[in-house]
């Protein structure tokens, strides 16, 4: 649609289906389009609110969410705008909490941030991975982009063409770039051997 901006996977922005938000001119994330999230949890995190990461982390706990909710959620950055901190730290936050009394929960919220610089966020490719398992597509940034970007840096040829134009080349070096997008064992015919 025309003017309308899609939203992000993330808390406080999401809907439990696809949907236009018309005063904000966006649309809506729906959340049970993610695999591996219960229903009951896409409704009970969309009906929250919190101010912040502290708020947000009681309520988890409070509601017992799923553990793989809590798995799948992090790894596709939804509490990135409340916590502002990798990915891998917010999902180990979130179980560690889990654990905690409720009479302990504010001291150990502020134990285990003193050691959020320890954890090393995933990669740009286990996110990307993430979204595609998840999602079943890439939503941020598609993997095979890392690659074009490298190819423009260090061309050595002066053109990039579709295959279908390369009939129009007479002569010279041509190197074909694809992205393998599945794998398939097969098996011959009369043979019976597995081949790839």
């Amino acid at each position: 649609v025309s003017g309308i901006e899609f939203g992000g996977c993330c808390y406080g922005e999401c809907a439990n289906n696809f949907e236009v938000d018309y005063e904000k001119n966006i649309i809506k994330f729906g959340l049970s389009s993610i695999k591996g999230i219960r229903v009951n949890d896409i409704e009970t995190i969309n009906n929250s609110y919190a101010e912040d990461g502290r708020e947000l982390i009681r309520f988890i706990c409070n509601k017992k969410m799923n553990k793989k909710t809590i798995e799948v959620l992090s790894r596709l950055g939804f509490f990135k705008k409340i916590i502002h901190k990798n990915y891998c730290f917010v999902e180990n936050l979130i179980f560690k909490l889990k654990e905690s009394k409720p009479q302990d929960f504010d001291y150990d919220y502020d134990e285990y941030f003193k050691y959020a610089n320890r954890f090393v966020d995933y990669s740009a490719g286990e996110k990307s991975k993430a979204e595609k398992e998840y999602l079943g597509f890439y939503f941020n940034e598609h993997p095979f982009s890392i690659f074009y970007e490298k190819l423009f840096q260090k061309r050595q040829h002066s053109t990039y063409v579709r295959p279908k134009d390369l009939t129009q080349l007479n002569k010279g070096i041509v190197s074909m770039i694809g992205l393998v997008s599945e794998i398939k064992m097969l098996k011959g015919k009369k043979s019976g051997k597995e081949y790839y």
